[in-house]
């Protein structure tokens, strides 16, 4: 599968070298180099410096062949206009989003193609699970 990963901050580099790992196609995004040096000594993807939002940069990563495009900046706007980038003018079908703010994951659910991920909503829950199932 060739997946575009956007953002090689902590989960976008350790997600890269997973998939990299198992064997997937990877490119990974990011407008910070330094950023790079947090992905796994086996990865074995591709690097593109740029900004998501800047479409050629985009098309560098080859995004209009991508299975899936991973987007996992910090910044829920940002998130939001890459998605938004990605789905309709370079038609991917498989987006997931990593979503900051639990409010804000109402803004991706019009898109079924889109699916989104809450660090702090999967936490909580996962907490609440543990305690209620006596597991602490």
């Amino acid at each position: 599968m060739f997946i575009v990963i956007v953002g090689c901050g902590r989960t976008g580099s350790k997600l890269a070298g997973l998939l990299s790992e198992k064997g997937h196609d990877v490119v990974v995004i990011d407008r910070d180099t330094e950023q790079f040096s947090k992905l796994p000594v086996t990865y074995s993807g591709f690097k593109v410096k740029g900004d998501a939002l800047e479409q050629e940069v985009l098309k560098t990563a080859k995004i209009e062949q991508a299975d899936k495009v991973v987007i996992t900046t910090g910044n829920d706007k940002v998130n939001y206009m890459v998605t938004q980038i990605v789905r309709f003018t370079f038609k991917v079908t498989g987006v997931l989003v990593r979503v900051i703010d639990p409010e804000k994951v109402k803004l991706f659910e019009k898109d079924p193609a889109v699916m989104t991920l809450s660090p702090l909503s999967l936490l909580v829950n996962e907490f609440a699970a543990r305690i209620e199932g006596d597991e602490v």
